[in-house]
């Protein structure tokens, strides 16, 4: 009988081995043998304990469709997952991707379809994020259908699709079961009013979802008014965003009414809000509804002291409220006044933005009482009013006081010594200030001294911005020796100083103590090569710097190399940012090693005039680089042949979203290879190629790679003179996923341009077309305005400087009136007369959507001013209206001021360089003291002088946030 085999830990298999590890709960009894048995040290050295992963990320990598079917057969039987990641991802098997694909993600149904069966995998999953997915209403579908069934789901991203009124229907009905969803982001789809009331008739009796963000969708008045009729009853909605769509004031009013009812709401996102104080009182009104809003966002409402005066009466009892925002209003001093009385009485405002209005220094003095007192207030942003150093020393002498404000933002053209002397005081004797923003505050070497003194004992600071503050080498040393005691501070921003290179020193010694920096912002100052030389060696040793920002200095190639060398050694910055020096070619081998191992992500080097041995080193780069996203290189003066050597290296990229060629010497040839490129890459969703020489022949490359192509979203032609390529028009038609397409400046043919109108009809994805300086006449016109009749996804049409006339003026009228789509419109600079303005201008009074329209540099006087007078009388989305450079006088002007007085929508209006003088300056801020909602009034050029009109121009300045003379 064979002798009985005993097994030991030197004579176990190791795979039994690691399984017994698996069960113990420590390893100390093993690891107290190391160093007695060889074989255990290895086993310990290699094991690596089993652990459930929770999160798959599978971003930015290619799967094709078996593979995706493999993960969803796991799913079926993983009980962990909770959070699956597929952005930026490309689905679907090669032969396939010609002819299947959904937007920017390769083969969307057959990864929606693959989620919808892993039947058992899904329910772990409590997470879903299929952002960008060009997911359109037949997989919503499924999406929907296997939400139905899903019991865990708790929060699922659907925004930048292509989700419209049907998908929304479908989601509608998987809410009606689904019992876990608590967040819904569907910003930037289709959806309009009837879609809304599919998901608001659900919303009535939904228990459980908390957030639905329907930002940047087409919703309209209806969609509105449905969405405040289910608030009235739904009892779990926190928060509901609306911003950028298309609602009027009257239903914006509905909503706000809606929060006297509503008790569970804490955000509301309406953004671009009509009739400002008819929106104060409704907020003042909503006694209960406002209890529970802890963020409101009244940013360019045209906002006076009148309509704050009601805000704040109802904020003074508020009880939930902790960001308060009212930049680029028009609030002075007595607004200052009420606001101040609600930091008195109110215990929970933490952030208050004031930025962009007309506070002087009294209103600075209202605040800066209260805040003594008040112990909530954290963040406070006065920039850019009319406050200056007495102003400033108020709110200085606060800060002395004040215990809670932790950011600070403050702008003064005028800060003495004394000034400046109790800022410093305070700064040394706050311990609570975490960011402090003194742009543009006239700080010299003197000032920043005092200030400097202060900032090295302060032990709060983690972000100081001083931009635009003459500050010199002499300030920097000041600054530099800050750095060298401060242990806090991650962000310095000194952009748009006078820092040479002798400041950059200073600032690099003391990098080489600091460690905990992680943005410095140097764009802007008069570093040359000697300044980042010494930036490197501060590299060398400092490991905390993400961000390096050495724009717009004097920086030459050998001054380039010094940083690309320390790239090798420094394994933290992200993005460097050297555009505009003055760079003339990578002339080393060594700055390849350099970039390929390092992290960064974006790269700009704009204006570097590369020559043939920096671009092969950039594309040896481009071969090897894994983390690449951004590429800048616009303005180098490349040509087809440095073309060639970047191609191959763009076509089996794996990274690269963004490549900007503009501004270059590419022609034909070049285009021949970026095209290749093209064909074989699957990452790059956006290429910049304006202003180079492609011409026709190139555009018929380019042509043959968009059919292939299924990745590309923008694609930039500006200025190729690609003219009568028809073959690119074709390509146009069989391009799935284009969303933005400049042809500006492009000498297009009357055939060109009609097959260009066909594809637009046909395509379902564009977004932005821009045709601007193309010489087009009426009948290629006709071709283009008729394609609006039916498109259901264009939102911005640009048609400036081309030979638009009166008869295709005619033309564009009707189908403007009937399109649902487009928000701005760009007729500037057209042959278009008075006569033919009145069919636009009665386009407008039925139009729904349009927001911006451009009637810049045309020969419109007084007719049309009348004419678009009383369009703007009806017409209620229009808010941007330019009339720039055109023959109206004050007779226009008169009857443009009398619309305004009815009008709640416009917010900005152009009306420079025309024959208006005091007049019609007069009759301009007669309207204004009626109308609410105009923001923005220029009249530059114009002919107003004396006192009597600059009588007027002051009264207008009081009522707008921004007049432009």
């Amino acid at each position: 009988m064979a002798d009985k085999f005993t097994w030991t830990l030197q004579t176990l298999p190791i795979e039994l081995l690691y399984r017994i590890l698996d069960h113990l709960e420590v390893l100390t009894i093993l690891c107290s043998m190391q160093n007695v048995c060889t074989r255990i040290d290895v086993i310990l050295n290699t094991y690596h304990r089993y652990q459930a992963f929770t999160t798959l990320d599978l971003s930015r990598t290619y799967m094709s469709n078996q593979r995706v079917q493999h993960i969803a057969n796991a799913l079926q039987h993983n009980t962990t997952l909770i959070t699956l990641d597929l952005r930026n991802t490309y689905i679907g098997d090669k032969e396939t991707l010609t002819t299947r694909t959904l937007g920017h993600f390769r083969n969307a149904v057959e990864v929606v379809r693959h989620l919808a069966n892993a039947k058992r995998g899904i329910i772990t999953v409590t997470t879903l994020n299929l952002n960008d997915y060009g997911l359109r209403d037949v997989e919503t579908q499924v999406i929907a259908d296997a939400l139905q069934q899903n019991t865990i789901l708790t929060l699922l991203n659907l925004q930048y699709n292509r989700i419209g009124d049907e998908g929304a229907q479908h989601l509608a009905t998987a809410l009606q079961y689904n019992t876990t969803l608590t967040e819904l982001n569907l910003v930037c789809n289709n959806i309009r009013d009837s879609g809304a009331q599919y998901l608001a008739n659900v919303l009535h009796n939904n228990k459980t979802l908390i957030t639905l963000n329907l930002g940047q969708n087409r919703i309209g008045d209806a969609g509105a008014e449905s969405l405040a009729g289910a608030l009235r009853q739904n009892a779990t909605l926190t928060t509901l965003k609306l911003e950028d769509n298309s609602i009027s004031a009257d239903a914006v009013l509905q909503l706000l009414h809606v929060l006297e009812q509503n008790t569970t709401l804490t955000t509301l996102t309406i953004d671009h809000f009509r009739n400002a104080a008819e929106a104060a009182r409704h907020l003042a009104n909503a006694k209960r509804g406002i209890i529970t809003v802890t963020a409101l966002d009244l940013n360019s409402y045209g906002l006076r002291d009148a309509e704050v005066q009601v805000l704040a009466d109802a904020l003074q009892k508020n009880t939930t409220l902790t960001t308060l925002n009212l930049q680029y209003n028009r609030i002075g001093d007595e607004g200052s006044r009420h606001l101040a009385n609600v930091l008195q009485h109110n215990k929970t405002l933490t952030n208050l933005n004031l930025a962009h209005n007309n506070i002087s220094n009294v209103g600075a003095a209202y605040i800066a009482n209260e805040l003594r007192q008040n112990i909530t207030l954290t963040t406070l942003n006065l920039q850019w009013n009319s406050i200056n150093g007495e102003g400033v020393l108020y709110l200085v002498h606060t800060l002395e006081q004040n215990t809670t404000l932790t950011m600070l933002s403050l702008k003064s053209d005028r800060n003495d010594a004394e000034v400046t002397r109790h800022l410093a005081h305070a700064i040394y004797s706050r311990t609570t200030l975490t960011t402090l923003n003194l742009d543009s505050n006239q700080l010299y070497d003197v000032e920043l001294q005092v200030l400097a003194d202060a900032l090295q004992k302060n032990t709060t600071l983690t972000g100081l911005s001083l931009q635009r503050n003459g500050i010199r080498y002499v300030g920097a040393r000041y600054l530099a020796n800050v750095l060298q005691h401060n242990t806090t501070l991650t962000t310095l921003a000194l952009n748009n100083n006078r820092i040479d290179s002798a400041g950059a020193e200073y600032l690099a010694c003391a990098l080489q103590k600091n460690k905990t920096l992680i943005t410095l912002n140097l764009e802007y100052n008069s570093i040359d090569d000697v300044g980042a030389a010494h930036s490197v060696n501060a590299l060398r040793q400092n490991t905390t710097l993400e961000t390096l920002y050495l724009g717009h200095n004097s920086i030459s190639a050998e001054g380039v190399l010094y940083l690309l060398n320390v790239l090798e050694q420094n394994t933290t910055l992200t993005t460097l940012n050297l555009i505009n020096n003055m760079y003339y070619g990578l002339a080393a081998r060594n700055s390849t090693n350099a970039i390929c191992p390092t992290t960064l992500t974006t790269l700009n080097l704009d204006q570097y005039r590369l020559r043939i041995v920096g671009i092969q080193v950039l594309a040896g780069v481009l071969r090897y680089n894994t983390t690449l996203t951004t590429l800048n290189l616009e303005r180098n003066n490349i040509d087809d042949v440095q073309v060639y050597s970047l191609a191959f290296a763009i076509g089996n990229a794996r990274t690269l979203i963004k490549l900007n060629l503009g501004n270059n010497m590419i022609g034909a040839t070049g285009a021949f290879h970026i095209a290749n490129a093209l064909e074989n890459n699957n990452t790059i969703t956006t290429l910049d190629l304006k202003n180079n020489r492609i011409g026709r022949s190139g555009a018929k490359y380019l042509a043959a790679a968009l059919r292939r192509n299924t990745t590309l979203l923008t694609l930039n032609l500006q200025n190729n003179q690609i003219g009568g390529a028809i073959g690119f028009a074709y390509a146009l038609q069989k391009n799935t996923t284009l969303i933005r397409l400049n042809l500006e400046d492009n000498q297009i043919s009357a055939e060109v341009a009609q097959r260009i109108a066909n594809a637009i009809r046909q395509i379902t994805t564009l977004t932005i077309f821009n045709f601007e300086r193309n010489a087009i006449d009426d009948m290629q016109l006709q071709y283009i305005v008729n394609t609006l009749r039916n498109n259901i996804t264009l939102t911005t049409l640009n048609l400036e400087s081309n030979k638009i006339d009166d008869i295709a003026a005619r033309y564009l009228s009707d189908p403007l009136g009937e399109n649902t789509t487009i928000t701005i419109l760009n007729l500037k600079n057209n042959a278009i007369h008075d006569q033919e303005v009145r069919y636009v201008a009665n386009a407008l009074q039925q139009n729904t959507t349009l927001t911006t329209l451009n009637l810049g540099s045309s020969r419109i006087g007084n007719k049309s001013a009348k004419y678009l007078a009383n369009a703007l009388r009806q017409n209620t989305t229009l808010t941007m209206l330019n009339l720039e450079r055109n023959r109206i006088t004050n007779v226009g002007a008169k009857r443009l001021a009398n619309a305004l007085r009815n009008n709640n929508t416009l917010t900005a209006l152009y009306i420079g360089w025309n024959c208006i003088d005091d007049e019609g300056a007069k009759y301009l801020s007669s309207a204004l003291q009626e109308n609410t909602t105009l923001i923005t009034l220029n009249l530059e050029g114009n002919e107003i002088h004396n006192k009597e009109g600059e009588y007027f121009i002051k009264e207008m300045t009081m009522n707008l946030s921004r007049v432009k003379l």
